[in-house]
């Protein structure tokens, strides 16, 4: 700051130093509690006003979120509520989209397979009766070729049944059932088989 000192035509320069026991001065440098009240009445209303808006999307988040577990669990009847105009509302529409057309998918795939074992079965049990004909028929040295076919019908039939059981079950997943098997029994049966 200039300073005029008696008898001379110039200012001096001069430095002003101030020290008070307070950060603020007390009020003399500047008061802090307007600023502190403004902050604090500007959060406030900012949580008022986006608590709602934030706690609506992550509960319609949370419900999407649902809502693809339970299609994952092959549950394709569940639908979400589509009625926002926003981007979520348009997932929720792409969702229920995707959940009809995979109960579209999966109902035509069980169709399909259930027509297909039920028109296998048909030419299947044909070839058991004109097996059993034909060993009846054939001289003995040329049965064990027939009842390889047998062995390979029946072996088709029950795939058939197993298809056909697997379509009626529906494509929920069920649990496996383990059962010893003796292995040395299945590797001979196999070997006889294709020892030709």
């Amino acid at each position: 700051i200039p300073v005029f000192e008696p008898g001379t035509p110039f200012p001096a320069r001069s430095t002003l130093v101030a020290s008070s026991d307070s950060i603020t001065g007390h009020g003399l440098f500047f008061n802090p509690v307007p600023f502190l009240v403004i902050i604090g009445l500007v959060l406030s209303i900012s949580f008022l006003l986006w608590f709602p808006f934030v706690r609506r999307i992550t509960r319609k988040v949370k419900e999407m979120t649902l809502a693809t577990e339970k299609i994952a669990d092959e549950k394709f009847d569940i639908r979400v509520d589509e009625n926002r105009t926003d981007e979520l509302g348009r997932l929720a529409s792409a969702i229920n989209h995707l959940a009809g057309r995979l109960a579209g998918f999966v109902s035509g795939q069980k169709r399909f397979l259930g027509d297909v074992s039920h028109e296998l079965n048909s030419p299947l049990a044909r070839m058991q009766v004109a097996l059993s004909i034909l060993e009846e028929r054939i001289d003995p040295a040329q049965k064990s070729y027939v009842a390889d076919a047998q062995e390979e019908v029946r072996l088709m039939t029950r795939l058939v049944g197993e298809l056909l059981t697997y379509t009626k079950a529906g494509m929920t997943k069920t649990e496996v059932k383990l059962q010893n098997v003796n292995l040395k029994e299945v590797i001979e049966k196999a070997s006889e088989r294709e020892d030709v």
